[in-house]
């Protein structure tokens, strides 16, 4: 697990977009540099980076529905996340 969680935290860094390089590296560090997911999650999150950054960015804007090879418990972490925090 070590070496896909290292996998992935290099493909959270880098990916063609700087605010999906931002967003996606500033997740996985939420999560202790993605020790706090479980192999199944880390294999979905692996799906997920697959995705190329104007599909992703619609995904997580909700511009675009989530398609079923995609749903479950870590996209719906990330668009959580990367929704805009409301100021009181």
């Amino acid at each position: 697990m070590h070496v896909l969680r290292k996998r992935l935290m290099h493909a959270c860094k880098n990916r063609g977009w700087a605010e999906m390089s931002k967003l996606c590296h500033e997740f996985a560090q939420g999560l202790d540099d993605l020790k706090d997911l479980s192999l199944e999650d880390l294999k979905q999150l692996e799906r997920i980076l697959l995705a190329d950054d104007l599909f992703l960015m619609a995904l997580v804007t909700g511009k675009k529905e989530v398609p079923e090879e995609f749903e479950g418990k870590v996209m719906s972490m990330l668009i959580s996340f990367a929704q805009p925090k409301t100021q009181n």
